[in-house]
C-alpha cells in the first residue's frame, strides 16, 4: 500500500475514531446533492479536492464507476441513508453497496466544506470501524466476514495496480518528451 493510501486511510480512521459529533441537516443536503451529481456524471474536476498525491482523474473514474454499476443494477436506493460524521470541514458518509446480490461492502465517502461550496475528496473502502471498538487501547479488534476480506484484498491489488499505471504513464510521458526532444 502506497504511503498516500495508507495515510488517506490512517485520517479516515482518525475521523472514524473521533466521530461521534453531532451532524447536520445541510451535511444530509450536500450528500444529496453529491449523489445526485454522480448519478448525473456531473463531477468534474474543479469539483474534486483529494488528499495530497491522489489524481482527480483517478477520483473522477471511480465515480464513473460506481455511477455505471449501479446504472446497470438500478442500485441507486443503496445511496439514501448514509451513516453521516461531520469533523471540522470534513464530512464522512458511510454506504453499504451490494456487489454480485450478495457481497456487501462498507464505503466511506469524504467530502470537504470550504467557502460554502462542498467538494469531493476521497473514497476508501478499506477502513476499521473505531467508533464501534468497546475499549481503548485495544489490541483485538472484530474479525471481518471472508468475503469482506477478499473484497479488501482485491481493492488494494487494483489500487496498487492504478498507482503502478499512474506513475509509469508519468515516466512514460517524460521519456517521450524527452525522446522527441533529442
Amino acid at each position: 500500500m502506497s504511503s498516500v493510501r495508507f495515510l488517506s486511510s490512517a485520517i479516515g480512521l482518525m475521523a472514524l475514531f473521533e466521530l461521534h459529533g453531532a451532524y447536520g441537516q445541510d451535511d444530509l443536503a450536500i450528500w444529496k446533492e453529491f449523489v445526485a451529481a454522480v448519478k448525473e456524471g456531473k463531477i468534474t474536476a474543479d469539483m474534486v479536492r483529494p488528499y495530497e498525491g491522489i489524481p482527480k482523474d483517478v477520483l473522477l473514474k471511480q465515480l464513473a464507476d460506481f455511477k455505471g454499476y449501479h446504472n446497470k443494477y438500478d442500485s441507486w436506493k443503496e445511496w439514501d441513508h448514509p451513516e453521516v460524521f461531520s469533523v471540522g470541514n470534513q464530512i464522512y458518509y458511510l454506504v453499504t453497496f451490494t456487489w454480485g446480490d450478495q457481497t456487501k461492502s462498507d464505503f466511506c465517502f469524504t467530502l470537504l466544506k470550504e467557502g460554502g461550496h462542498w467538494y469531493y475528496r476521497h473514497v476508501e473502502n478499506i477502513f476499521i470501524r473505531l467508533d464501534r471498538v468497546n475499549s481503548f487501547p485495544a489490541s483485538e479488534f472484530p474479525d471481518l466476514p471472508a468475503e469482506t476480506k477478499a473484497w479488501q484484498r482485491e481493492e488494494i491489488y487494483w489500487s496498487q495496480m492504478v498507482y503502478f499505471n499512474s506513475i509509469l504513464s508519468e515516466c512514460l510521458t517524460c521519456v517521450l518528451r524527452f525522446t522527441r526532444k533529442s
